[in-house]
């Protein structure tokens, strides 16, 4: 039987977590024994891959991704980027050990933050499979991301892409590469009745909602739709999934620097909370943290928002074609390879009043929406549905038998 290490970057299974359960799940368990590698810490991940029959080993630092995708990226003489470098290197060792102790022969690292590992695992003669989840950021002169790429291509015997977009960005190794969308289980969906669904997650059943589910990120763009919301003229509620609140200032160094994050307003959190507090939109908001039944407030939902403000994987599409729910989102090239007029709005990120007046607009049940819902569920069940997963996998994994 062939031996599967699974590495995974955090312990939560929403976004990427939620892929990776997809993934492990579609690898047969009768051909193949699999262990999940990830960071210890709260978190509902482990038990779940735990439930799958998987075995499990938190030993990974959550430090251990290098941070240079877009939303999450640094300059390169600045003290967070020196100190992820240094904590790369203290996971290094960690990683060598698992690999060392399992004795894989295929190691999968589910993102390509984690690029650093594929050459520990080919060092330790494993087949390495690379799960591109981000997409590329451009610093200054590019070196960096470059040298990510260069280390794909060289490093990974396959690279599982999301996109189009994010493989014809990373060279021309067209033998390597592979595309798999993230999936979406249009069962989960069509089980659920909107009414009952508001009344069982507390929410008004007589007013028009908006979901956003990024939490309080500005990649994924709270300060875009919360604006936004100030503009509009139609009466509606904004629903936040993965809403946390602000911490107070700490003592010592951090203390300081987050009073200058908020004086400089860096500082997300507080920001969303002045703003909120600053433009009485208490009455026009429903927080809530974060939930792996996602697929209930798709449901629940007049209208699906995602306003990144940099070129982000945009899974709330697909989530909202599933959902048959109108979805507008940011304008950036990579996202029109899902969302073009056909299906849903697209807005450039910074348009705050267009992103309003569309907003009222498709509320008001603006003439094209009932068209785009059913295009954006067709193109949805067609790229993006679970059904199509284990025959993709087996692919994957045949092909690696090849090799």
């Amino acid at each position: 039987m062939k031996k599967v290490l699974f590495i995974h970057h955090n312990t939560i299974s929403v976004g990427a977590g939620l892929s990776a359960l997809q993934i492990v799940g579609n690898i047969p368990q009768k051909s193949y024994d699999i262990t999940v590698c990830m960071p210890d810490g709260e978190g509902d991940l482990a038990s779940k891959f735990e439930a799958m029959g998987v075995k499990v080993r938190n030993e990974i630092p959550c430090t251990c991704t290098y941070t240079h995708v877009n939303g999450y990226h640094y300059n390169v003489f600045s003290i967070s980027h020196i100190h992820n470098v240094f904590e790369l290197l203290r996971a290094k060792k960690t990683i060598e050990n698992v690999i060392e102790e399992e004795k894989p022969d295929i190691v999968i690292v589910n993102s390509m933050t984690l690029f650093w590992i594929g050459k520990i695992a080919k060092r330790a003669g494993a087949k390495t499979v690379c799960f591109d989840r981000e997409t590329y950021c451009h610093g200054m002169f590019g070196v960096r991301t470059r040298y990510i790429k260069s280390k794909l291509n060289r490093d990974f015997d396959k690279i599982v892409f999301l996109s189009e977009y994010d493989m014809m960005q990373t060279g021309k190794n067209f033998d390597k590469y592979v595309k798999i969308t993230d999936k979406v289980d249009p069962a989960l969906y069509e089980k659920i009745n909107k009414n009952e669904t508001r009344r069982e997650l507390k929410l008004p059943c007589d007013e028009k909602l908006i979901l956003y589910t990024g939490g309080i990120s500005t990649l994924k763009g709270i300060e875009v739709i919360l604006q936004a919301v100030n503009f509009m003229k139609i009466n509606a509620k904004l629903i936040i999934l993965q809403y946390n609140k602000a911490t107070a200032p700490k003592s010592g160094l951090r203390g300081i620097r987050q009073k200058i994050q908020r004086w400089r307003g860096k500082d997300v959190n507080y920001w969303v909370e002045q703003y909120i507090k600053e433009n009485n939109l208490e009455n026009k908001l429903i927080l809530r943290g974060r939930t792996d039944e996602v697929e209930k407030y798709f449901v629940a939902c007049d209208l699906v928002v995602f306003p990144s403000q940099e070129a982000h994987q945009a899974r709330p599409i697909f989530e909202a074609g599933v959902s048959k729910r109108p979805i507008i989102a940011s304008d950036f090239e990579n996202t029109r390879e899902f969302l073009d007029e056909t299906n849903g709005w697209s807005i450039k990120y910074d348009d705050v009043e267009k992103w309003a007046k569309t907003c009222d607009e498709i509320l008001r049940n603006d003439t094209e929406t009932a068209l785009k819902i059913q295009n954006n569920y067709i193109r949805s069940i067609d790229t993006n549905s679970i059904e199509t997963l284990k025959n993709e996998i087996g692919n994957l994994l045949t092909a690696l038998e090849t090799l």
